[in-house]
């Protein structure tokens, strides 16, 4: 009987004939372009209506990033049935980061306005586990990170063979590039998984602050913001 290749498996064969002709190289560029898989569970509830209205929670997306000597863009597409779930979905997206300049901007919103908060470029505090994943040709470690405001965990696979310091996030400091990623939070679960890398950026003028929708403002003004209209 020939075998049943359903969409599930077919990238998942894509992945490791990625990953394969990675191994052919110990180093990437310093210009490059990832893409990540996004499935989504929403935490809706009991509601029968609801959860027929949005699919039963399930959304679907990609993260793409744009890296580039140390400067790197980040940036969420739906599919065009997703559309009516924008407000449903990654609010920090997108984002930019500057290594050189410790330089993170992100977009956020208090009601309907939109902000492109300027801050420190940090990373998360992670905590190195035990277990190991073999993903493709890979050995891949295992991270892992809580944050309690907002209630974020995160899981995550990477391997050292490819140092690149991009997580789905962005910008990471873990000591190569994430291939998984399980984040859990109060309103659902996303999977995010590796779908393509490659060399190169198509335009790096689209590696820009200023592409960061809103009103530019600082961290510490931002929260004060916020604190005052929650009054």
């Amino acid at each position: 009987m020939a075998p049943v290749f359903n969409a599930h498996h077919m990238m998942k064969l894509g992945i490791l004939v990625i990953l394969s002709l990675l191994a052919c190289r110990t180093v990437l560029g310093q210009s490059y372009t990832v893409v990540y898989d996004i499935q989504a569970q929403m935490n809706f509830g009991d509601d029968e209506e609801v959860l027929k209205k949005y699919r039963n929670g399930h959304l679907e997306g990609e993260v793409i990033i744009r890296y580039k000597d140390g400067r790197g863009m980040v940036e969420t597409h739906r599919p065009p049935r997703a559309d009516s779930l924008k407000h449903l979905w990654l609010k920090v997206l997108p984002s930019y980061f500057d290594s050189n300049k410790g330089l993170a901007v992100k977009a956020d919103n208090i009601s309907d306005k939109e902000f492109a908060v300027e801050s420190d470029l940090r990373d998360y505090a992670w905590e190195f586990m035990a277990p190991k994943k073999q993903i493709g040709k890979y050995e891949c470690h295992c991270a892992w990170n809580f944050d309690t405001i907002p209630q974020n965990v995160r899981t995550v696979y990477y391997t050292t063979e490819l140092p690149i310091p991009i997580t789905p996030d962005g910008y990471s400091t873990l000591p190569g590039i994430v291939l998984e990623m399980e984040r859990i939070t109060p309103r659902g679960k996303f999977v995010f998984t590796l779908k393509e890398i490659r060399e190169g950026v198509d335009d790096p003028s689209l590696i820009s602050a200023a592409r960061v929708p809103g009103e530019r403002i600082t961290e510490e003004k931002f929260k004060a913001l916020k604190a005052k209209r929650a009054r």
